[in-house]
């Protein structure tokens, strides 16, 4: 497992206990920080994305990465399901808890 992955894990995964929320400017400075943390072209397009789309890709950078991490970083199966269970139930309950 990537260190990084371990510490957000740890930080932020099920096992993190009873945490509070970040604020939203504390969540989009993670996103961008996650987005320019890696290798992959998606951090370099984000220099040439109009600067009022910017965050809204690191936001969902961000998310792919999580997706994609503990469906391929998590040593085991059953532990990367249910990694990605959580992390769907993560998912629905910001939609049910939301006005979108």
């Amino acid at each position: 497992m990537k260190p990084y992955l371990r510490a957000d894990l740890a930080k932020y995964g099920p096992e993190a206990g009873d945490t509070s929320p970040l604020s939203l400017a504390e969540a989009r400075t993670y996103c961008c920080q996650l987005t320019r943390g890696h290798y992959e072209n998606f951090s370099v397009s984000h220099f040439l994305l109009p600067r009022e789309l910017r965050q809204h890709f690191c936001n969902l950078y961000a998310y792919c990465r999580w997706a994609d991490d503990l469906a391929d970083e998590i040593a085991g199966d059953v532990e990367s399901l249910r990694l990605l269970d959580w992390w769907e139930s993560q998912v629905i309950q910001l939609y049910a808890a939301s006005d979108f």
